[in-house]
């Protein structure tokens, strides 16, 4: 999604993109993930499809239990160290 989002002054969704990078980057230092900004951002991003593509629900989990009981399923997530 970056790839297609480089120029931040050819449309508001690029300077979106690069709003969140730039919180979420700094966040450890500044804690602006906690700030309205942060979550209008978000919010903002979240209405276009391709943001909702990378996002992954808590339902989705849900999808493990579909899975033969004799699969070990691993589970990873990043987040920044606080």
């Amino acid at each position: 999604m970056t790839n297609i989002y480089k120029d931040p002054m050819t449309s508001q969704k690029a300077a979106m993109v690069k709003l969140h990078k730039w919180i979420v980057k700094d966040s450890v230092t500044t804690n602006l993930t906690a700030s309205p900004l942060y979550a209008d951002v978000r919010r903002l991003l979240q209405q276009g499809q391709a943001w909702q593509k990378l996002s992954i629900l808590p339902q989705h989990l849900e999808l493990i239990r579909e899975l033969p009981t004799n699969w070990q399923v691993v589970i990873m997530q990043h987040s920044p160290c606080r």
